[in-house]
């Protein structure tokens, strides 16, 4: 934003009210590089619901992405979502368009859920996320909030075993809204 425009107000990315929205959701899993973990998404009463089940021989992970519009992040600072979280790790991912290398970078955070099973919000700065390619950390510039083309919701914490993470809403936020 200019120094004169208006700050941005709170804005909804997703509520998975509409079934039009939620096509845009990708599943994208392990098996992409051989792996055999398995997840997937289903919506009930306007919850995402994400689970699967986790195989780390040969792989390891499981991810919900969203295409994002172009500069849908610029004049904001962090997103906040609404989740109730089993007691696995998960993180959110951004992706933008631009590499290091011939490799695609994403920005990534953990989501610090403090009470597993429970309804809680959690607020994510985009100050917080950290490179990585093929999730190994990188040295890199930090995230260009006004490229980012993707976000998304990832398992990889090593462990086998099933997983299910329940979403209500994901908002985008000014840094005091």
């Amino acid at each position: 934003m200019r120094p004169n425009d208006e700050k941005a107000p709170r804005r909804r990315l997703a509520d998975f009210d509409s079934d039009q929205a939620n096509q845009r959701w990708m599943v994208v899993n392990d098996d992409v590089m051989g792996g055999r973990s398995f997840g997937g998404l289903s919506f009930e009463a306007g919850i995402l619901i994400f689970e699967g089940e986790i195989d780390t021989d040969g792989g390891g992970f499981s991810s919900l992405r969203l295409p994002l519009e172009p500069e849908a992040l610029s004049p904001y600072e962090r997103i906040e979502l609404r989740a109730r979280p089993d007691d696995r790790a998960y993180m959110v991912t951004f992706d933008d368009d631009l590499a290091s290398g011939s490799r695609r970078v994403s920005h990534r955070a953990p989501i610090e859920f403090p009470a597993p099973g429970e309804w809680q919000t959690i607020s994510i700065s985009f100050d917080k996320l950290s490179p990585a390619i093929f999730g190994r950390p990188i040295d890199d510039l930090p995230f260009r909030k006004h490229l980012a083309t993707r976000i998304g919701l990832l398992i990889s914490d090593g462990v086998d075993g099933p997983f299910r993470l329940e979403i209500d809403w994901i908002d985008l936020c000014p840094n005091d809204a």
